[in-house]
This record gives structure tokens, sequence and C-alpha cells, in this order.
């Protein structure tokens, strides 16, 4: 009954997951453009600039919704309540303070932060866009944290995740219509906080329908997320490591630039959104399984890993050969920066797969608790990016920022998936590295005949597009799939063992 319900509860997650990414892809797309076609890319670009930098400000969080999470997981499997309020009334103590200090540092940056930036944007204009920016986190930290941690830790991420499209869509609709009405910057931006209030109200009511004996209250259990300051050393090496770029760029090339760099990542999230969603769908499997044995962990991993490489360089493979006709339909009518550059597609491709590949190491890492034994990597790893994007973007331009990035998750991926193998798993590290190779090879060379038999291919509209998009994930999604399982007997096997057992659970 067990497996049946965390059966259930994954297909759930997993749906919600897919409904969430379908509107994140939809509007995410449309709405950037309303923005560069409505404000402009000066506008744009210092949107996604007061996005990156309250990513900075988020590090007040101090890496408390890591450890309480993976320290959730055994007395939720152990149906031990108090352990389980012990630990949610320190996180609400820890989120209480989190929320005053992050709305402190909102405040302040918001009257500082137009001083530094050259722009022609007015000066107010600036603060209130980073004053509504920042306000939605304000309201999570306050009043939804603790209780979205909870359920995805109990598996019932879907429940936070449905609210949350709904109120996305909802508002970015609204979003969409501001702007074709041509309202500021400032109220299109606004429209999130309403959205958040929504989700904070539902969320507490569904707890305190469904888990009435959860408390905030209780004694609370400190020792229980000891780990948080570990984790929050992961979270500043990641933060540094995504946001770094936008950063450095808005100082050193200017919003324009910030905004071809955003429009790249923002297509390509696409994928990363895919991946994501199967990731955050198993996070709750291989807690429980974690916890329950270690070797039916790992047949678990191995499947996991497997479907997450193949997908990664596969997909990545099909959005690199679509991103450049894309964006030329995307960005016409927009003259004041050149949006096409095929070596930019290339090396944000490269950087992206190295992201999701070593994605699944992660994962062991996170579950394991293992935040302190391998926070020196993500020292070394921010320390790596943030020096030499400093550097070469002063040559190179973006070009810098994206080497530097590349360097420093490289770094990053060999770290992970050798401390996750020997230290965690007690294995070799072959396994890994071969999946890697093969799908290297396989990505090179299938990039090399898409470029030369299809490269002349002439993709006029979004129609066009998608259809080709489509013809290319039928064949290329499988033939990345299939030529990998051939080198994975053990892992062929234990897919098979695990179909016929959900199967038989389900009859």
């Amino acid at each position: 009954m067990k497996s049946l319900e965390t059966k259930k509860k994954s297909i759930y997650n997993l749906t919600s997951e897919l409904m969430y990414q379908f509107a994140a892809i939809g509007f995410g797309i449309i709405i950037p453009r309303m923005f560069l076609l409505n404000l402009g890319s000066e506008t744009n670009g210092l949107v996604s600039s007061v996005t990156q930098i309250l990513t900075y400000v988020a590090l007040v969080e101090a890496g408390i919704g890591a450890a309480a999470l993976q320290a959730l997981y055994k007395p939720i499997n152990n149906n031990d309540r108090f352990e389980i309020n012990g630990i949610i009334s320190a996180t609400r103590r820890f989120y209480d303070k989190v929320g005053g200090v992050y709305l402190s540092i909102l405040l302040l940056l918001a009257f500082i932060f137009p001083f530094t930036v050259k722009t022609d944007i007015s000066y107010f204009t600036i603060v209130f866009v980073v004053i509504v920016s920042g306000i939605p986190s304000v309201i999570s930290y306050f009043f939804q944290a603790r209780y979205v941690i909870f359920l995805n830790a109990n598996g019932k991420a879907y429940i936070s995740k449905n609210i949350i499209t709904i109120t996305f869509v909802a508002t970015s609709a609204l979003k969409i219509i501001f702007l074709y009405s041509g309202f500021g910057v400032v109220l299109v931006q606004g429209i999130s906080i309403v959205g958040t209030f929504i989700q904070a109200f539902y969320i507490e009511l569904y707890i305190r329908r469904h888990y009435n004996w959860l408390s905030t209250t209780d004694i609370p259990n400190f020792d229980s997320i000891k780990q948080s300051k570990n984790a929050l050393i992961h979270q500043i090496a990641w933060i540094v490591t995504s946001n770094t770029d936008v950063v450095i760029l808005t100082y050193f090339a200017g919003l324009k630039t910030v905004s071809v760099y955003t429009i790249y990542k923002l297509l390509l999230s696409v994928v990363d959104g895919i991946v994501n969603s199967i990731l955050n769908t198993i996070h709750y499997i291989l807690g429980k399984k974690y916890q329950e044995s270690k070797e039916e962990y790992i047949k678990y991993f191995d499947i996991i890993e497997v479907l997450i490489v193949t997908l990664s360089f596969s997909l990545f493979l099909i959005a690199r050969t679509l991103i450049l006709p894309f964006l030329r339909i995307y960005t016409s009518g927009i003259e004041d920066i050149n949006y096409i550059d095929n070596v930019l597609s290339y090396l944000f491709v490269i950087a992206h797969i190295l992201v999701e590949a070593r994605s699944p190491s992660w994962e062991t890492i996170s579950v394991a608790g293992n935040f302190k034994e391998t926070q020196k990597v993500s020292v070394y790893e921010a320390v790596i990016n943030l020096s030499f994007s400093l550097l070469l973007v002063k040559f190179m331009n973006i070009y810098g920022v994206l080497l530097g990035t590349i360097l420093a998750s490289t770094y990053r991926l060999v770290r992970m998936v050798e401390y996750s193998n020997k230290d965690i798993l007690n294995r070799s590290t072959i396994n890994t590295y071969r999946r890697y190779i093969i799908n290297t090879i396989l990505f090179l060379l299938l990039s090399f005949l898409i470029n030369n038999f299809f490269g002349l291919l002439s993709l006029n509209d979004y129609y066009q597009i998608f259809a080709f998009a489509v013809v290319l994930i039928i064949i290329v999604v499988p033939l990345f799939l299939f030529t990998t399982l051939i080198f994975e007997k053990n892992v062929r096997s234990n897919l098979l063992y695990l179909i016929k057992n959900l199967r038989s659970e389900g009859n």
C-alpha cells in the first residue's frame, strides 16, 4: 500500500510540475517579448538585473529550507509527529527572522541600487521595481515557506505547485493585458504580490484542514536543522554561479547586454524546467528510499541518472538546433542590440548541460544530508566562477562570463560525481563517466549531422519551428536513451523489475 501511495504521489507531483512548466514556458516566452517591444531592452535588462540581485539578498534564508527538508524525511517516514512539530516550529522561528531581515535589506537596496547602474530609467521607477519584485519573497518567508517544505517532504509538492500554477497563469495574463494597455513596469511587476498572497492563504487553509495536528508553536528542535549553515554555503555557491553573470554584465557591459543574456537563458530554461520537473518529482522518492535501504536507493539512482543525463544531452541538442531560428523571429523589430549569436548559443548549451548532468549526484548528497562534507567544493566553484568571469569579461564581454561559468561548473561536476559515488554510494565513478562519454559522443555526432543536413532548412515561423522540434524529439530523445541503455545491463534489468512491481501493485 505504501508503494502504491508513493506511486500516486509521484504521478500527481509530475503532473503538477509539468503543468507549471508548460505555463512557465508559454508565458515566459510571451511576456519578455512584450517587455522588449513595449518597454525596450533596457527595461527588460533592469528587471532581470533586479531579479538576480534579489537572489543574493535571499541568502538570508541561510540554507534553512534544504536542512529542514532533509531533516523531515525520517520523522515523516516513521510518522513521528512530535519530531515533525519540533522541526516545523524551529523552521518557523528562523523564517520569521529571515523575513524581517530580508525586508530591511530590500528597502535599503531599493534606495541605493539606482545610484549604482548607468541607465536612463528614472530613480523612483527603479526604487519601486526593486520593492515590488522583493515583496513576494517577504510574504513567502512569513506565511508559507514552512508549510511548503513540509508538503514537499511528505510527497505532496503538488498541493503547493497547483496553486502556484493557477496564480501564475492569472497574474501572467494580467501582465500581458497591462503591457498591451501601455502600463509601466512597476505596476506590471507588482501584480505578482497579489498572487503570492493568494498562495499563502490557500496553503495555510489546506494545512489547517488536512494536518490540524501540525504546530508551528511547539518546542523548537533547532538541532534538527543545524546543517542549515552548511547548506547555506552550497546555496551561496549556487547563487554566485547562476547569477554572477548577470550582475557582472550589469556593471561591465550594460543592461542591453544583460537583456541578450537573459533571453538566451530564458529559452534554454525550457529544457531546465523539463529536467527539474522530473527531479522535483523523484526527490521525495529518493529521500524515502535512502532512509529505507541504500541498496534499493542505488537501483533507483542509476535509473534516474541515465534518464536525466540522456534527457539533458538530447534536449539541449534540440534546443541548440532551434534557438537561433527562434530568436530571429522572436527579436524581429528589435534593433537596439543584436540577439543572434552562434557562438553564444553553444556556450549557453554547454553551461546548462554541465549543471543538469550533475544533478543526480547532487540529489544523492542532498538526501544524505552531507552538506558540511561537500561545502569546500561549493566555495571553490564560486571562487573559480567569480575570478574567471571578472578577468575574462574585460577582454571577451559576454563570452568571458560564460567561460567562467563553464570552468566552475566543470570543476563542480567532477567533484560532485567523485563524492557521491565514492563516499556515499561506496562504488566507482566509472558508471557515471561512461554515461557522460556516450552522450557527449552522440551529441557531437548528431550536431554535425543536423548542421550539415538541416543547416540550410528555412524555418520562417513558430509553427515550422514547433513541427521540426516535434520531429527532432521523436527521433533524438529515444536515440540517446536506447544507445545509452545498450551499455547499461543492470539499469535495464532494474528498470524492468521496477515496472513489473508498479504494474502488480496497480492491479
